[in-house]
């Protein structure tokens, strides 16, 4: 009922929006307006990513649950705090588990009580350098900023990438620092690294999480990082499929990046055994997600069978 009455809300808000795109588009079409055409171009654009974000937030909300499931998560990326579905639903996580390489920030996280790896992540252990970029801080990365691809957020942001620091750091891997930490499941991980995701997702080789939370760059902003659809070939290999796209910006049509969602897939063996042994934990997490009809749906397919 919820996600029903915020969808008639976002209806409502966008309509005038459309009617206003059209009375625009008829004043291009009799003016031939170049600058008009980009501005049109632009505010579609805009409008389209926050319709797309008011979706996404019908979803990863608090639900009530009767479960007493006590779910481990790990946040590789955790500069800005915990997840939204973290957040409001701390009372049913038994371990947060932070990861954030940046020694100051690092600190931060700790000083606030969680548990923090405070290394960088790959998937081998190693020299490398990280490319810190002092405007924006939340960009910085493991590989170097500014493939012509960046482009397409702006000319701006082209701009800002471009300015960098340098410096030598030592990789460690995720195996390594949950084999010190004693963790050997995982529930929810979520993976936002500016480009090193899947080097991280392939030094993770002694542990099964039940659901991962991946940033996506369709097309490669930093240099030396494959196209998203490599992350998606990886953990289909490993046995997962796509739950949900969140947080979704486009670019006229082409996906510029998104948080993906995936799940085990359970029409496998090896999907339908690591469901069935955490099935608490797995009902509970689809629960947060507010996708309670798809879990009742699976759990039957997963009786029959």
């Amino acid at each position: 009922m919820r996600r029903i009455i915020v969808k008639i809300w976002a209806f409502a808000l966008l309509f005038p929006i459309k009617v206003a795109v059209a009375f625009l588009n008829a004043i291009r079409s009799i003016t031939k307006s170049k600058g008009l055409d980009k501005f049109i171009s632009e505010f579609r654009t805009k409008i389209q990513n926050e319709f797309g974000k008011i979706n996404d937030k019908t979803y990863l909300v608090k639900n009530a649950s009767s479960s007493n499931a006590k779910l481990v998560c790990v946040d590789i990326g955790a500069r800005d705090g915990l997840l939204d579905i973290v957040e409001k639903n701390k009372q049913y996580f038994g371990k947060i588990i932070l990861c954030e390489g940046e020694p100051e920030e690092a600190k931060k996280l700790s000083a606030q009580g969680y548990l923090v790896i405070d290394k960088f992540l790959a998937e081998k252990q190693g020299p490398a350098k990280f490319y810190y970029i002092k405007e924006h801080p939340g960009a910085s990365s493991l590989k170097r900023p500014g493939t012509p691809f960046l482009h397409l957020f702006s000319d701006k942001h082209f701009d800002l990438y471009s300015k960098y620091t340098e410096s030598d750091i030592i990789t460690g891997t995720l195996d390594a620092e949950l084999k010190r930490l004693k963790v050997n499941t995982i529930d929810f991980i979520k993976l936002d690294v500016q480009g090193s995701e899947l080097s991280i997702i392939k030094g993770l080789t002694t542990v099964t999480p039940l659901f991962w939370e991946v940033e996506i760059l369709p097309l490669p902003t930093y240099e030396d990082t494959p196209y998203g659809i490599s992350i998606k070939a990886e953990l289909l290999s490993r046995g997962y499929i796509s739950l949900r796209q969140r947080d979704r910006m486009c670019k006229d049509g082409i996906y510029i990046y998104s948080n993906e969602i995936f799940m085990p897939d359970y029409t496998t063996d090896f999907g339908r055994n690591l469901i069935l042994k955490n099935l608490e934990n797995w009902k509970l997490m689809m629960e947060l997600f507010d996708v309670n009809a798809l879990a009742a749906h699976i759990e039957t397919q997963l009786k029959k069978n």
